[in-house]
């Protein structure tokens, strides 16, 4: 990884400071400098002939100022990232902390979507049969995680535990779904507020609306717009689900409007027949909201060329809109720049504190694992229709931490503190 990062705008270099997160402007000479050390040639800076227009005595100003920096940690001339070993009582610390539990309730689904991460564009996910999860091992697997919860010692004493219902189609298993809610609220732990939420193709949402409504499930509808928009999302039998979707998404709409407001949200995914205009129009009028806008994977790839005759950025459609600064606006946060420029002020600068603490004293520096990702846990736990335990869905079914059953939970965390650190 580098530790020092140059780039240009229309009338400035810049050094970007991986060490202190921190940008300055970067004169000529300096960047010359820097690349000629990168490229183990800073002896021959003063002959350098791309500097032959400045004088030695600027050169050497811009050698100590090097000298300066470099003793500074602004640039670094190695790369200083610490890796951490990862060991089960770290995983274990993330069990009793978890946030995010998700089940992939089935396997089977309605919709034959052309770009569906588990069709024929992609591999790396178990074979799909047409399997439903058993209550038996969402049972299993809330058991064993009671047992932590109920003997931990958190670093809340009041959080929330976020319940999701993945699929498929995951209204196909309805049945799963309303006994996983009703054993969570039967069974109440101190310190836990149990919430729930659901990825949906809305096909069935108005048989169910009514519980959905009731535990207050908030849902991801996935909509990709207009009829035109949404031409990817068919049936089994190969016709437009667009006009059966938008159906029952205005009856829950009208059914339980204040439900529907705070909720319900969609996600659309952008792709070479989509026009970004036309969606946020859409949902603007019909809905009175933006949509989410999410990209075809580009994991696990096997179908490459009708792949790429689909594939469209979010970013690019939003560039080459003449509406580019009214779709900014509207997304906000939802906008790849807007949302890009945020990521950047609180992970790559310093200019943003969470607290006065770190305001003051500095954010604690934090080592790395080997492997380049998360901590396992950390963000959620993943069960998919087979039983496997994975970090979260989208990591390859082949990479599976451990397995439930009705039988139990087998989930060895010194296996998999050894599996990341090698």
């Amino acid at each position: 990884m580098k530790n020092n990062v140059t780039f240009s705008t229309a009338n400035y270099d810049y050094l970007y400071s991986c060490n202190h997160k921190e940008c300055i402007p970067l004169h000529p000479i300096l960047r010359r400098i820097i690349k000629l050390d990168e490229d183990g040639c800073l002896g021959s800076v003063p002959n350098d002939p791309e500097l032959n227009g400045y004088s030695p005595e600027m050169i050497a100003y811009y050698l100590r100022k090097y000298d300066y920096l470099k003793a500074r940690g602004i640039i670094a001339s190695k790369d200083n990232v610490e890796f951490a070993s990862l060991t089960a009582s770290s995983i274990q610390k993330e069990l009793e902390n978890l946030s995010v539990l998700t089940f992939e309730v089935t396997d089977r689904c309605n919709l034959r979507c052309r770009y569906c991460a588990y069709g024929d564009l992609y591999e790396g996910y178990d074979e799909r049969k047409g399997q439903d999860m058993d209550f038996g091992v969402a049972q299993k697997m809330l058991e064993y995680l009671y047992s932590i919860w109920g003997n931990a010692n958190p670093l809340s004493s009041v959080r929330t535990v976020a319940i999701g219902f993945y699929g498929g189609e995951p209204l196909m298993n309805f049945e799963l779904i309303r006994q996983v809610v009703e054993y969570t609220s039967r069974h109440p732990l101190p310190g836990i507020a149990f919430k729930y939420n659901m990825t949906t193709n809305a096909m069935l949402l108005n048989k169910y609306q009514d519980f959905l409504q009731m535990y207050d499930v908030k849902l991801l509808i996935s909509l990709d717009g207009t009829k035109e928009d949404d031409c990817h999302r068919i049936t089994i039998n190969g016709k437009p689900s667009f006009e059966h979707v938008y159906r029952q998404v205005k009856t829950l709409q009208q059914t339980y409007p204040d439900y529907f407001q705070h909720s319900v949200v969609f996600n659309s995914v952008i792709h070479s027949k989509s026009n970004i205009e036309r969606i946020l129009d859409f949902f603007e009028k019909e809905f009175g909201r933006q949509t989410m806008f999410s990209e075809l994977s580009n994991k696990s790839v096997v179908n490459k060329e009708v792949y790429d005759s689909m594939y469209r950025s979010v970013i690019g459609s939003i560039a080459l809109s003449a509406r580019q600064r009214e779709l900014d606006e509207k997304l906000m946060y939802g906008s790849p720049t807007i949302s890009s420029l945020t990521y950047y002020l609180h992970h790559l600068s310093n200019e943003v504190f969470k607290d006065y603490r770190t305001m003051f004293y500095g954010v604690k520096k934090l080592s790395l694992l080997p492997t380049g990702s998360c901590i396992p846990f950390s963000r959620k736990l993943f069960v998919t229709v087979t039983g496997k335990i994975l970090a979260c869905e989208h990591i390859s079914h082949e990479f599976a931490l451990g397995r439930v059953s009705e039988q139990g939970v087998k989930l060895n965390l010194e296996e998999i503190a050894q599996k990341y650190n090698e």
